[in-house]
This record gives structure tokens, sequence and C-alpha cells, in this order.
């Protein structure tokens, strides 16, 4: 068995305080076929262990959260049944990546577009609906059944005087950059549509693209950050948002596969973001907002009325506040 073909990567110095290497992997796909490698790189090593008569393996353990190491000896029969669990869960994240949770779809789409309409209800500054134009003789919609009868004033433009939304920072897209470094508050279908709420809102103005980044930080040459953009054939959809906003497998395996893959050997995590970025969001992104890790035991309507206000106050910000976002 051979190693896979890894695609062409881009990297360059971090110029940032997290340091390291910075390497743009081109897409989702993309990473998922490096994590693949990976796996077939360790299958070729179990195998060779076997032939050269290995009986057991030490274990060396290295914790992200502190300097501390832990060393053990297992036997070589548990150490592959070990990795090929790994194995498995590798394959169920790459297939929950690419088509989202099916258990949950129509829960969390509802429940994502119930928060959309709780937040421009709150902040009308953020919902582009046609009470906030006026009709003019040129603008951003055409009336078509105006245009037909020759009103002298068949577009739709925004009302002179109302201030008009930020560009954002990728190519005129707003881009958020998603850090799965750090475990997320809440559940994954929650969180999710959270973030889908704020893209949609987001999209009334401009498309939206969201980037995960992942830090393997620490001493060794390559280590450092790897980002990658999703892919989001045809329409958005909140559900693909589950996986990156709680899933127990986003880090290990998905992440560290990817890492090691590329060279990678430390576990240090990142703090900031390694491209020009509208949003960028840690696991502790929220608790500002009153959503921390006492979220889950609020009843759902004040769930809800917290989610609704920070995806209004963050869209608001975003998209007509004065400070710098990161």
């Amino acid at each position: 068995m051979s190693a896979i073909a890894l695609p062409e990567l881009v990297h360059w110095p971090s110029k940032t305080k997290n340091g390291g290497r910075t390497t743009i992997i081109p897409s989702t796909s993309d990473a998922v076929a490096i994590g693949r490698s990976f796996i077939g790189v360790t299958r070729e090593h179990l195998i060779k262990l076997k032939q050269y008569g290995n009986t057991s393996v030490k274990v060396i353990t290295r914790y992200r959260d502190n300097a501390k190491t832990k060393t053990r000896t297992i036997t070589l029969s548990k150490y592959s049944k070990d990795w090929e669990e790994n194995f498995t869960q590798y394959e169920t994240a790459a297939k929950e990546i690419t088509l989202g949770n099916p258990d949950t779809k129509h829960a969390i789409t509802e429940l994502a577009t119930k928060l959309m309409n709780l937040a421009l209800d709150l902040q009308p500054a953020i919902n582009s609906a046609y009470c906030g134009f006026e009709r003019w003789e040129e603008g951003d919609e055409v009336l078509m059944d105006l245009l037909k009868e020759g009103d002298d004033r068949p577009f739709l433009r925004r009302k002179r005087g109302e201030v008009e939304p930020r560009a954002g920072k990728g190519d005129g897209a707003y881009r958020i950059i998603i850090n799965t470094d750090v475990s997320w508050w809440g559940t994954p279908e929650m969180n999710a549509a959270v973030m889908g709420a704020m893209v949609l809102c987001l999209q009334q103005f401009a498309p939206v693209e969201i980037w995960i980044q992942q830090g393997w930080l620490g001493h060794c040459e390559d280590d450092g950050v790897s980002l990658f953009k999703l892919d989001f054939n045809g329409n958005f959809d909140p559900t693909q948002l589950s996986f990156w906003c709680g899933s127990k497998w986003k880090d290990i395996p998905f992440s560290l596969y990817i890492n090691r893959s590329i060279g990678r050997d430390s576990n240090k995590t990142s703090t900031l973001p390694e491209l020009p970025c509208d949003l960028f969001l840690r696991g502790d992104w929220m608790t500002l907002g009153g959503i921390d890790k006492g979220f889950d035991k609020k009843s759902p309507v004040e769930q809800n009325q917290l989610a609704a206000k920070w995806i209004a106050d963050t869209c608001n910000n975003l998209l007509f506040g004065e400070e710098e976002q990161l």
C-alpha cells in the first residue's frame, strides 16, 4: 500500500503571534484526502511492526493544555485495534463534514430560520427587506412588473441616509474563520443553528465564506496553523456546520491526522486568525453574551433569546460597526 499523493499546499511563515508555519489547504475535500494519506502510512507502519515480530508498543500521550506527557506500554494487538477504531471515526467524520448530520437536519434548519427571524426583529438594521429600500431610477434589484409597465422608477435601492454595509474581507465576501482548537459550549445542533442563522443574515448583503483554522503549534519546523475553506455545493446548509461546532472528532482524529500528515508534531493551540477576516470564532466565542457552559441548562426560550441577541449584535457590528473586526 503506497501513500496517497498530497495536494499542492501553500505555506508562509506566520504573520501573527501564533508563530510557526501557516498552511493553506485548497479545499475541504483536499483536507479529507490528506487525513486519509496519514491512515495509509499508519497502516503500513502497523504491518511492519507485526512483520518485525513486535508484541508490544510504547505509547506516549502529550496533553494540549499543559506540558505533561504520559507513557504506557500496550500490546500490539490492542494498539492496532485502537488505530482501526480511530480510522473508522475519521471516515464517519468525513461523511458528516460532507453531508451534515442526517438525523438532525430538519431540527437544525428549522431552528436556524427561527433564530434568524428573531435576530431580524431585534435589530432591523440587519434586515435587507423591502422596508429598508426605496424605488428609484436605478438600483440593486428590479421590480419586473413596474419595468414592464414602463414605470420611471422600477428599481429598488437602499434608502439614502441608511449606512451602507462594510465590504467583506474575503474579496467582498464576509469571511468567517472557525477555530476548532477549543471545545465548544452547548450541543453541536444548537451551535450549528446559531452559526447558520448568522450566515443567513449576512447573506442578505453579500456572499459568506467559512474557513476552518486548526493549530498544532510548537517547536518543530513544520508546526503551525492549517486553514481550509468549507465546500458548499449549491445552497448553504446550516447542518454542515454541526461537525465544526461541537463534534468530538473534529480535533482527534480529524485535525490530528491532517496535521500529522503534513509534518506537524506538536499540539499547542492557536489564538489569532492567520487570514484577514470579518469574524474569528473560538470555542469560547459567546461567553461574553451569556452563552457559556451553563447555556444548556437554560430553557429553550431563554436559549433562543440569548442566541438571537448575540446574532443580532454580532451581525450589526460586522456590517455597520465602527470598530475594526479581527
